[in-house]
């Protein structure tokens, strides 16, 4: 879907230093939800070609709901575009699975502020996206697994089913 602003990450790509983007893969996980939709995954491949990045974008297509975890797991980032101005949840999926998340969206600026030149950029900005892929790719194991603790405790924390619940009470009590 074009609301996923695929093409920022693939611009990204093009502008990292060829020995950073060395083994880099952007992996888009989903088939298109409409018939259009399918236009817009085409525009990403030539965007890709033309770039002369396509080696390093796969479309992976649908998987299924058990796969899900796993993909989280064998990735090292989730690099989220998306602008919808609501929380997506794919963010909060991967900050469960211990997986560190490079965000534009506005909704996750607060969440992700103790790691703001890390795990932010701005809406558009495939240089600052390629600075943050870059700083995630120098960290060790061991920092990326630190990190992806801290934003997986956030989850716990912030986004369990009795939080939920608090919320949606609390909405009904101030109004």
């Amino acid at each position: 879907s074009p609301v996923k602003r695929y093409e920022v990450p693939i611009a990204a790509l093009a502008v990292m230093a060829s020995e950073e983007r060395e083994g880099v893969t952007f992996t888009i996980i989903g088939d298109p939800g409409l018939a259009e939709h399918g236009s817009y995954r085409d525009k990403l491949r030539r965007l890709a070609r033309d770039r002369g990045v396509e080696a390093a974008v796969q479309f992976l297509g649908g998987i299924p709901h058990a796969g899900i975890v796993r993909s989280y797991q064998e990735a090292d980032a989730l690099v989220h575009a998306s602008e919808t101005g609501s929380v997506d949840k794919v963010v909060l999926e991967a900050m469960a699975c211990g997986l560190p998340v490079v965000s534009s969206s506005e909704v996750f600026r607060q969440v992700l502020a103790p790691w703001e030149r890390l795990l932010t950029f701005e809406k558009d900005n495939a240089y600052e996206l390629a600075d943050r892929l870059e700083q995630l790719r120098r960290m060790t194991s061991d920092e990326r697994r630190e990190l992806g603790l801290a934003l997986r405790e956030i989850v716990v924390r912030e986004h369990n089913l009795d939080s939920l619940a608090e919320k949606i009470i609390g909405s009904f009590r101030s109004s």
